[in-house]
């Protein structure tokens, strides 16, 4: 449950100007991404790409792919080429896409809600402003029948609009554990090359055990 919660987070973002405040732009976007998954519950038992296809357009302009690419390389990024964060950039979208697509399609969204959202302060806007912290955390509630789930994810500006970073879910940095799986792949693997060819292969591992948890 708490993955899935975390791809709602992820999508709640929607092309939005820099000025404005990032836990407006969260609550305006959630009605339209639950709506999303909706419309696109019976295209993914009939037309699997095609969901894929939606959940890409959704994911692609709210998150900062390129930034949490090598955050989950972690230390072991500085020693990919450019040529290899690139890929593993490409391949980690390609996944992602994937592994939360198929994981969402057993959340009911028609019993999701957005409970509450906190206010962001003037002043850590003015301090990521200022470069004094890198990112704008939102903490909002998210409620299913009588249970509500806390989220937290890490908002930066990229081009000018807002964009997840990284999301916690119940206490659950979602960022770290793909992060832990990343360095975990380079004790077996021993190369970043090698780690970023196997990267769907680890991910379809994942969305495997999440489903059967």
């Amino acid at each position: 449950m708490l993955a899935l919660l975390a791809v709602v987070a992820q999508v709640s973002l929607p092309v939005a100007a820099a000025e404005q405040k990032p836990e407006a732009v969260a609550s305006e976007a959630t009605n339209r991404v639950l709506t999303v998954l909706r419309d696109n519950r019976t295209v993914f038992e009939k037309e699997p790409q095609k969901y894929y296809v939606a959940v890409e357009e959704v994911l692609d302009p709210v998150i900062a792919f390129d930034q949490v690419a090598r955050g989950v390389m972690g230390k072991y990024a500085h020693r990919a080429t450019p040529e290899q964060l690139q890929a593993f950039t490409q391949t980690f979208r390609d996944s992602l896409i994937e592994f939360y697509g198929k994981a969402v399609m057993t959340l009911d969204p028609s019993r999701l809600k957005l409970s509450r959202v906190d206010p962001v302060a003037e002043d850590q806007l003015t301090d990521y402003r200022n470069r004094k912290i890198r990112s704008i955390p939102v903490n909002l509630k998210v409620s299913s029948d009588n249970q509500e789930y806390s989220l937290s994810y890490s908002m930066i500006q990229d081009g000018g609009q807002w964009k997840a970073r990284n999301i916690i879910v119940e206490g659950i940095n979602i960022g770290v554990q793909f992060r832990n799986q990343f360095a975990s792949a380079m004790q077996q693997y021993k190369d970043v090359g090698k780690v970023i060819a196997n990267w769907s292969a680890i991910m379809k591992n994942q969305a495997e055990a999440a489903q059967g948890a």
